[in-house]
C-alpha cells in the first residue's frame, strides 16, 4: 500500500496534535474527518480530501521553509476548513498542486467549506517549465479567503470560478487567483495595495448590459459593480475583463487609458465572421447587436473567442490571444496573430483549422478525440498536446522558430500592436509535443518532430 511520505519521514511523523488517523486509501489518498494539524513539510501521493466538520490547520508560521504537496485533487466538502500558515513576511513556504499537465487535478470547495491561506507561495507543479494551469471551483456557499500570499505566473496559473452563493475575499496577495471568473450570485472583494489580479465579469444570460469602466490610470483603484454577482475592489490594482454569451447584448464605457489596457473580452461566438478584432483604443459597435465599446482601452492583449455547440465562426485579420472549442463547434482562423495563450479543442467532434497565421501560444491542445489543422503558418516554441489516442494535430507547410529566451528589458508583446516579442509561459527553445494522439507535420521548414 503507498503511503504518505514526508520530506523527512512518514507521515505520522509529521502530523502533531492529531485528535485522530488518517484514511489511507490504496493510491495514498487522504481523507481527514476530525480536526489535525500539519507542522512540517508533507507529500501526499493522491487526493486530499477534508470533509464533515473538520478543520485541517497547515501551520508552517514556526518552522523553517517547509511545504504541503498534494498530487492529486483537493476537496473540501460540508462545513470543513483548510487553513494555511506560512512565515509571515516570507512567502517561502509553498502548497503546491503538483499537475504534470494543465488541468491534470483541481480544486473544489464545496456546501460551507472554507479555504484560507496566508502568509505563502502558491504552486501548480512541482516542476517547473513554463506555466501550468489548474481550476479551483468553490460552489454553494463555499468561501475563500486569501492574505499575503503568492503565485508566480512563470510556472503556475490558478483559474477560480466561483458559482452560486460562493465568496472570495483577497488582501495584499498576487496572482492567486490568477483569473476570478464571477458567476450567479457569488461575492468577491479584492482589497490592498499589493494586490494584483484579473477578474472576468459575466453576462451569460440575454438581455442588454451596461458597464462604466473606473479610472485606472493611478497605482491603485476601488470600484463597485453588480450582476447578479457582486464585485468590490478596494485600493487595488486589478485587470478587468468581461465574458459575453449569445444573446447578451454588452456596452462599455472607458476612459481610454492606460496604454496597457483597462479591458479585455472573453467572446463566445455564434455563427458568424469576425474580423478585424484588433488590440489598442476602441470606439464604436465591434459586433453588431452583441458588443459595443466606447472608448474602452484594449491594451496589446485583448481577445479570448470561445465556441460551444452547434457554431461555425470563423476569424479574419484579428489579434487573438486564446482560442477555446468546448462544445461541439468549429472554428476556421485565417490571417491572424494568435499571442500567448491556449488555442484548444476539446470536443470529439470538434475541429480548429488555422491558416496563414503567425502562432505564439505557449501549448495547442487537442483532447478527447478533437483535431485541429495548421496550414502555412509560423509556429514560435509552442507546445502540441494530443491527449487523448484519438486526438490529431496536423502541421503542413509552415515554418518553425524558437521561442526567444524571456527579456525582462523588452515586454512580452509590443505595447502598441500586440505582436509578441517573447512567451514567457512557455520554456525558450523550439516546439515540442506531449499526448497519447498524433502530432504531424509535412513539408515544413524547421520541423522539429
Amino acid at each position: 500500500m503507498k503511503r504518505f511520505l514526508c520530506h523527512f519521514s512518514i507521515l505520522l511523523a509529521v502530523l502533531s496534535l492529531c485528535l485522530g488517523c488518517p484514511q489511507v486509501s490504496a493510491d495514498g489518498s487522504l481523507t481527514i474527518n476530525v480536526n489535525q494539524t500539519i507542522s512540517r513539510s508533507l507529500i501526499v501521493n493522491g487526493d486530499l480530501i477534508v470533509q464533515g466538520d473538520a478543520v485541517l490547520d497547515v501551520d508552517f508560521s514556526a518552522s523553517g521553509q517547509q511545504y504541503l504537496v498534494v498530487k492529486g485533487n483537493v476537496i473540501l466538502r460540508d462545513s470543513s476548513i483548510v487553513n494555511f500558515h506560512g512565515t509571515p513576511g516570507m512567502n517561502e513556504d509553498a502548497f503546491v498542486i503538483a499537475n504534470t499537465f494543465s488541468s491534470e487535478y483541481s480544486i473544489s470547495l464545496e456546501n460551507d467549506s472554507l479555504l484560507s491561506l496566508s502568509d505563502g507561495m502558491f504552486k501548480t507543479q512541482a516542476a517547473s517549465g513554463g506555466s501550468v494551469s489548474m481550476e479551483c471551483k468553490a460552489s454553494d456557499r463555499a468561501r475563500m479567503i486569501v492574505k499575503s500570499y503568492m503565485l508566480d505566473t512563470s510556472n503556475s496559473w490558478l483559474l477560480g470560478f466561483f458559482n452560486d452563493e460562493a465568496s472570495l475575499r483577497v488582501l495584499d496577495s498576487k496572482s492567486i487567483p490568477t483569473e476570478i471568473y464571477l458567476y450567479d450570485s457569488c461575492d468577491v472583494e479584492l482589497a490592498g495595495e499589493r494586490t494584483e489580479t484579473g477578474v472576468w465579469l459575466s453576462y451569460f444570460e440575454s438581455g442588454t448590459y451596461s458597464a462604466v469602466l473606473p479610472d485606472q490610470t493611478g497605482a491603485t483603484y476601488s470600484w463597485d459593480i453588480s450582476a447578479g454577482w457582486h464585485l468590490k475592489i478596494i485600493d487595488a490594482k486589478i485587470g478587468l475583463a468581461a465574458q459575453c454569451k449569445p444573446g447578451a447584448n454588452l456596452t462599455v464605457y472607458g476612459t481610454g487609458a492606460p496604454e496597457t489596457g483597462e479591458f479585455k473580452i472573453g467572446y463566445f461566438a455564434g455563427n458568424e465572421d469576425l474580423t478585424g478584432l484588433k488590440t489598442g483604443l476602441q470606439n464604436g459597435i465591434v459586433v453588431p447587436g452583441r458588443l459595443t465599446l466606447n472608448q474602452v482601452q484594449l491594451g496589446p492583449i485583448a481577445w479570448q473567442i470561445y465556441v460551444e455547440n452547434n457554431t461555425l465562426a470563423t476569424i479574419s485579420d484579428s489579434t487573438i490571444n486564446e482560442i477555446g472549442i468546448g462544445g461541439d463547434g468549429h472554428v476556421e482562423v485565417d490571417g491572424c496573430v494568435l499571442q500567448l495563450a491556449v488555442l484548444a479543442a476539446m470536443h470529439p467532434a470538434s475541429t480548429l483549422t488555422i491558416l496563414n497565421s503567425d502562432i505564439w501560444n505557449q501549448l495547442i491542445d487537442a483532447e478527447n478525440g478533437a483535431h485541429i489543422s495548421i496550414v502555412n503558418s509560423s509556429i514560435h516554441g509552442s507546445l502540441f498536446r494530443a491527449g487523448s489516442p484519438n486526438s490529431a494535430i496536423s502541421v503542413t507547410s509552415g515554418a518553425f522558430f524558437d521561442n526567444p529566451p524571456i527579456n525582462p528589458a523588452v515586454p512580452m508583446v509590443d505595447i502598441q500592436s500586440g505582436y509578441p516579442n517573447y512567451n514567457p509561459f512557455r520554456t525558450p527553445g523550439s516546439a515540442a509535443k506531449s499526448g497519447q494522439g498524433t502530432v504531424s507535420t509535412a513539408a515544413c521548414l524547421n520541423a522539429p518532430f
